[in-house]
């Protein structure tokens, strides 16, 4: 009898862990599928950046940054370093474009992300601050076309609607 109710418990333990590990391993399945969807979207809305003309171009960025803003399947690393990404291509469209006091906003929310991304705030040294903010408006247009061009060489089209050179500031 005692062998019966030994085994009797063992089979609810197994179940029980069955359930709980079966959940955990249905959750993290949830999450990579929330996960792919979110990049799924990113990627349509960077791809419309990168074919739209400056309007269209200009819209996709502030759908990306809204989207990344409102994500919770980010950790906070990876959200940064996103929004940082999109606010220095929010810049150069803005700087490109004319838009001085659009391009001034877009420059500051792309330094504030890039020190979260960064842990700047966990940090006490001036030097990594100063750092982090180094970066002229030049060469944020420079890494917004290496960022652009990625691996095919290619650039957004809303460059073919400006008069002015797509690497000087305004």
């Amino acid at each position: 009898m005692k062998h019966i109710e030994l085994i009797v418990y063992l089979m609810a333990f197994i179940a029980v862990g069955c359930t709980d590990g079966c959940s955990t391993k249905h959750s993290q399945t949830a999450q990579t599928a929330e996960l792919k969807n979110f990049d799924q979207e990113e990627e349509t809305s960077i791809a419309t950046y990168m074919t739209g003309d400056v309007e269209h171009a200009r819209q996709s960025l502030k759908q990306t940054i809204q989207l990344l803003k409102a994500s919770i399947v980010l950790d906070a690393h990876s959200q940064s370093g996103r929004l940082y990404a999109d606010y220095i291509r929010l810049y150069a469209l803005e700087s490109r474009t004319g838009n001085v006091t659009d391009s001034k906003e877009a420059l500051m929310l792309a330094q504030y992300w890039r020190i979260r991304n960064l842990k700047i705030p966990e940090a006490t040294n001036d030097a990594d601050i100063i750092y982090a903010m180094s970066d002229t408006p030049e060469q944020i247009l420079k890494y917004v076309d290496v960022l652009d061009a990625g691996g095919s060489g290619s650039r957004p089209k809303y460059l073919q609607f400006l008069t002015n050179s797509p690497t000087k500031a305004h």
